[in-house]
């Protein structure tokens, strides 16, 4: 993967794509919630974002399409609404979390990021959902790490 330059983007031009994507996921029924993250949200790169990096949980019963398809679906959208605001300055990454890696969901949750569309419910089960493997999953990760090391890992507390 390649490093991108960071883009200039002021604060009026933050608010518009955050006011024009959430217009965007509202239409979706089928997205119970979604999560803007990464540099866009990051406020210790202020004045500046890499691209717009957004999660999306879709109701389960309504994964009948493959998941690419619904992410570049999602993308295209949200480019093709973007542009036509004037607001062509914008790559759109988006990934659905119903079937994201445990790990990237985990490290997503406990980072900072802007819900663009919620239902309290479904957010707050996919958390607590996430919670529990990553508790589950826990002890694995303590004898990776003592493996890839040769020796007994203890966590510093």
């Amino acid at each position: 993967m390649a490093i991108k330059p960071l883009r200039e983007i002021n604060d009026q031009q933050k608010e518009k794509i955050v006011e024009v994507v959430k217009e965007l996921l509202d239409r979706h029924k089928e997205i119970k919630f979604a999560l803007l993250y990464g540099s866009f949200v990051n406020p210790d790169i202020q004045g500046k974002y890499g691209d717009i990096d957004i999660g999306l949980y879709i109701e389960p019963d309504q994964l009948n399409t493959y998941t690419y398809i619904l992410e570049s679906n999602i993308e295209a959208e949200a480019y093709s609404l973007l542009s036509s605001k004037g607001l062509n300055i914008v790559p759109v990454e988006a990934v659905l979390l119903n079937h994201a890696p445990i790990f990237f969901v985990s490290k997503l949750l406990k980072g900072r990021y802007l819900i663009l569309k919620e239902d309290e419910e479904a957010l707050t089960n996919f958390i607590e959902e996430v919670g529990e493997k990553a508790m589950d999953n826990y002890h694995l990760r303590i004898e990776s790490i003592g493996e890839l090391v040769g020796e007994t890992y203890v966590e510093s507390g």
